[in-house]
């Protein structure tokens, strides 16, 4: 789903592909710079966890590893797992873990007697042991942030490379397998555009991509948005999944900036961010324009649909305010305003939605800065929110998320890295998971 372009859409863009490309097509790519952290771990089974490391840029290092306690900040005279490699991102398993205990972990990396650690990771070891890996997404350099949509059985992601190429990918969810496809039949290039698909009977009917906006240098703010909307017919194909779109008459009325937006079968809504909040509905034929979002919070908006019913979060910009949530009740063009989220602040959440369910987590937090794991499920029928789990991938912001047969898809998108010298920096990951949410 769409969210927001802003400060963190426009640093994306800006490092394009200044990431380097992974040494493994199994592991996460590494950040360019001297670089020390736990990039994933999860609850393999009972009584172990599997982790990534990432221990790279310590020539004079003589040994590097993990180290693990039931406290933050653990070191290495508790437990850990040594190794001497010059081999970075690594898989390391870790035995004798106790179900029902909360464990910390950080990479380290030794030189004589200085030891230097990473940040702490965090595994609630705790069934049931919902997540597996997938198979990542090894992505050439370029632009990392993609949108994504699962129709039928299969998840589309799209990739705009450059100005010129838009790349496709299928991810088969009963075999685990990637396969690229012909590049999307539309040659102007968009970054966070609209990407929603219609049904009719419970039938996928037309996908609809266009919108989003392009980079422009010319322009004061840098970017240039588009306002034209393609229907792609219902199948176009194993081979070549999307046909020849045809353009819809009606340009997207939409006021250039950042939106928000979910699909309600047979209808979109979009919704500004930026106030005042206008709201805009297309049916497939004609866009109308309804009431204003009553939520006039300065700040992001994160969009999700729960079967017929649309969902908006609001992130303030104010990182001491709650996070609001409404619902949208299409029936009477009204919003209503339900439990705000309990969990920490953030800016750049991810959303999806599941048998009465909505989730919401990720992001990135501001004090400290970094970024975020939970993940949180709402439930719509009480009004209450719930932990769920923590997110095991190495991404935090821009992280794809759908849904298909009671499984939750997670992955892509880009960690908050800090260097030694203090700074951030935003790092893409091609890692993959798989969630039950059953």
């Amino acid at each position: 789903m769409r969210t927001y372009i802003s400060w963190l859409g426009c640093c994306l863009l800006a490092l394009g592909g200044s990431s380097c490309q992974p040494k493994e097509p199994n592991l996460i790519p590494l950040s360019p710079d001297p670089a020390l952290a736990v990039l994933s771990v999860y609850s393999a089974a009972a009584g172990q966890a599997s982790l990534v490391l990432e221990v790279k840029g310590f020539p004079d290092a003589e040994e590097g590893g993990v180290a693990w306690a039931e406290t933050p900040d653990p070191t290495v005279d508790q437990e850990h797992q040594a190794f001497y490699s010059d081999t970075s991102p690594r898989s390391v398993t870790v035995e004798g873990l106790q179900p029902g205990r909360n464990y910390y972990f950080r990479a380290y990396v030794r030189t004589g007697s200085e030891v230097q650690y990473s940040d702490n990771r965090l595994l609630r070891h705790q069934s049931p042991f919902r997540w597996s890996p997938r198979n990542p997404l090894v992505l050439s350099e370029g632009n990392y942030t993609v949108s994504s949509i699962f129709k039928d059985d299969i998840l589309y992601v799209v990739r705009p490379v450059d100005e010129v190429h838009t790349e496709v990918w299928t991810y088969f969810a009963q075999g685990d397998a990637w396969i690229q496809r012909p590049d999307l039949p539309l040659a102007n290039v968009r970054y966070d555009p609209y990407l929603f698909l219609f049904y009719q009977e419970n039938l996928p009917q037309f996908l609809y991509y266009g919108g989003g906006y392009y980079l422009d240098e010319s322009t004061v703010e840098k970017i240039q948005y588009r306002n034209d909307l393609w229907q792609y017919p219902p199948y176009g194909g194993y081979s070549t999944p999307f046909g020849p779109p045809d353009l819809v008459p009606s340009r997207i009325p939409v006021r250039d900036g950042p939106t928000a937006h979910f699909s309600l079968r047979a209808q979109a809504v979009v919704v500004n961010a930026q106030l005042p909040r206008s709201v805009w509905s297309f049916n497939g034929e004609k866009w109308t324009s309804y009431a204003d979002f009553p939520d006039t919070t300065p700040g992001q908006l994160v969009a999700a649909a729960c079967d017929t019913t649309g969902y908006l979060l609001v992130e303030s910009d104010d990182p001491t305010a709650p996070i609001h949530l409404w619902r949208y009740d299409e029936a009477t063009d009204s919003w209503t305003r339900l439990a705000d989220f309990p969990g920490a602040w953030r800016r750049g959440g991810i959303t999806f939605s599941h048998g009465g369910k909505v989730y919401y987590g990720l992001g990135e937090a501001s004090t400290p800065r970094g970024g975020l794991y939970d993940l949180w499920q709402y439930d719509v029928q009480t009004n209450q929110w719930h932990f769920f789990a923590d997110y095991p991938g190495a991404g935090q912001l821009k992280v794809i998320a759908n849904v298909f047969e009671g499984r939750a898809y997670l992955g892509l998108g880009y960690r908050t890295a800090q260097q030694p010298n203090g700074a951030f920096k935003y790092v893409h990951a091609s890692d993959f998971w798989q969630l039950s949410l059953e």
